[in-house]
């Protein structure tokens, strides 16, 4: 609830409006709002305001005006507009953004109708060129306005940032690097990766031949999430960070590296013993656990194929064990019950495999 003025064309009539309004967007990408609004100042004049609303890149919107003075007619305007954003012109410089218009009024019954639109320039310097045209009773209108402006950080200013940002956003920049110690800080010795894809609460921004990214325009969460698009890194690496939650302030740089190792894949076969039959195997196979440990807590854990495979990926530079478990009632033991192993990768490398990892399934 509030108060609202509204201005008309004439400069001397104006209304002060109490207003009540209900939004939701429960069924996004769909929402709905509705207003109604009491002039206070002119007697019986009611307006309701009901929307309704299709967002994604392409934006649909249909808006009602209906106006009531309880007199023998009821104003009655309705808009429908549709809107496309980002329609790429030239690769990764040029865009526009264009929408039309149209709109009903009763009390006339007539249309007008408005084109509008929106080129942007993604360069060392942002030009906005928006624009609009409309077209009632067989009479066009145009305007045009053209604006320029370039935005800098003082603390990187050789940084390629989104020239459309508010000064009022952050930065969060960092480097990505193949870890070759793991020590999860960039070394002299570390080697920056170009062309990976760190995502900002599921925006991405690509690093540089340095290695360096910068996250501008983001949307102003005071807490956003930042991770590799696993899709933009080697298979045989891995952000052994993970995804982490980020606490911003306005208008602050926010400096976060992130470390990338190689990894390896560990496999082996858990084997049948002479007395028990291959029925029997397979159902204890199904209630058994491998589990990887490392420094005392489980680090992962799966449950082998029913012939008794199992392959773990994804595990970088470091010392772990195997451990082999059976959860069911009988009295299975495994030769070995554990393994040792001590994993060191070469940063050059494809990518390692530590198999024949095996053990023996017996029954007492």
């Amino acid at each position: 609830m509030g108060l609202i003025e509204r201005k008309f064309d004439d400069p001397d009539i104006k209304s002060l409006n109490m207003y009540a309004g209900w939004y939701t967007s429960f069924f996004s990408p769909l929402s709905f709002s509705f207003r109604v609004e009491k002039s206070l100042n002119q007697d019986n004049i009611v307006g309701y305001y009901p929307t309704i609303s299709l967002n994604g890149r392409t934006n649909i919107i249909l808006e009602g005006e209906i106006i009531d003075d309880f007199s023998n007619t009821i104003e009655q305007n309705y808009t429908l507009k549709i809107n496309r954003r980002q329609i790429e012109i030239l690769n990764d410089h040029l865009y526009i953004d264009m929408g039309v218009k149209v709109r009903y009024h009763n009390l006339s019954n007539t249309f007008d109708y408005g084109i509008s639109f929106n080129l942007d320039l993604e360069s060392f310097i942002d030009f906005d060129m928006e624009g609009d045209i409309k077209i009632q009773d067989k009479e066009t209108e145009k305007n045009v306005g053209l604006g320029a402006s370039k935005v800098l950080s003082l603390n990187y200013l050789n940084a390629d940032l989104n020239n459309s940002i508010s000064v009022n956003s952050y930065l969060i920049r960092g480097r990505v690097f193949l870890d070759s110690n793991g020590d999860g800080v960039f070394n002299f010795d570390d080697t920056p990766l170009e062309n990976i894809g760190v995502l900002i609460d599921g925006e991405t921004f690509i690093t540089n031949k340095k290695g360096i990214y910068i996250g501008d325009g983001i949307s102003n969460n005071s807490i956003v999430t930042l991770d590799i698009n696993k899709k933009t890194l080697d298979p045989t690496m891995l952000n052994t960070k993970g995804e982490i939650k980020i606490k911003t302030n306005r208008s602050s740089v926010l400096n976060i590296d992130i470390p990338v190792e190689k990894v390896a894949f560990i496999s082996g076969n858990i084997w049948n013993s002479k007395n028990i039959s291959e029925k029997e195997f397979m159902k204890y196979i199904s209630f058994t656990t491998v589990q990887i440990i490392k420094d005392g807590k489980l680090y992962k854990e799966i449950t082998p194929e029913f012939d008794g495979l199992y392959i773990f990926d994804e595990i970088p530079t470091g010392k772990y064990k195997i451990v082999f478990k059976y959860l069911g009632k009988e009295k299975i033991e495994f030769t070995p019950k554990e393994i040792e192993l001590n994993i060191k990768l070469d940063p050059n490398s494809e990518g390692e495999y530590f198999d024949f990892n095996d053990t023996i399934l017996i029954k007492r």
